[in-house]
């Protein structure tokens, strides 16, 4: 189930200098609507997530909300702020995440394989493997807004992926 939340949109709003009315009139809504979804009184349809993604400059945070709603808990992360959503360069923040997780997961298997439990450096490395998580959603999310991949389609394969590899059990009545 696809889930935003009403603040996600009203920042969308707001940052594109829109009024309730015209949010309504992009979204096809109308403007007692919008206020609903923005207090959290009525829930978004999909349909209308989608419309707000294609319509309002928060397109991004849109739907890296949305896919909070994955089964698996890979997008369920805190309202991205201050991110350059430009592709290039969130593909390149995630180039750097990827070579300091490297890192990272060497030290922790260092610290496994001789014992050292050291919490302060264990958490610190296991911290920054966390990093990774926000950049990889904000790459994902901006890459396939500059492109022609889709969200859906990606997860359909990922989900396949992962539950191919035992990692991931079957869905209920599948």
């Amino acid at each position: 189930m696809l889930r935003v939340s009403g603040s996600v949109l009203r920042q969308a709003r707001e940052e594109a200098g829109l009024s309730l009315r015209e949010t309504g009139h992009r979204l096809n809504a109308s403007a007692s609507a919008i206020c609903r979804w923005e207090r959290g009184k009525r829930r978004l349809s999909p349909d209308v997530v989608d419309a707000a993604a294609e319509a309002l400059p928060g397109g991004v945070m849109i739907r890296l909300q949305a896919c909070a709603g994955c089964r698996v808990g890979f997008f369920r992360l805190p309202v991205l702020q201050g991110v350059d959503k430009h592709p290039v360069a969130v593909v390149s923040k995630l180039a750097e995440e990827l070579e300091e997780v490297a890192r990272a997961a060497r030290e922790i298997e260092r610290m496994l394989l001789h014992r050292d439990d050291d919490r302060d450096r264990l958490e610190a490395a296991l911290e920054q493997v966390m990093d990774l998580l926000p950049a990889a959603a904000v790459s994902l999310v901006a890459v396939t807004e500059a492109t022609a991949a889709t969200l859906p389609g990606i997860r359909q394969r990922w989900e396949s992926k992962v539950a191919a590899r035992g990692y991931l059990a079957p869905r209920k009545g599948a």
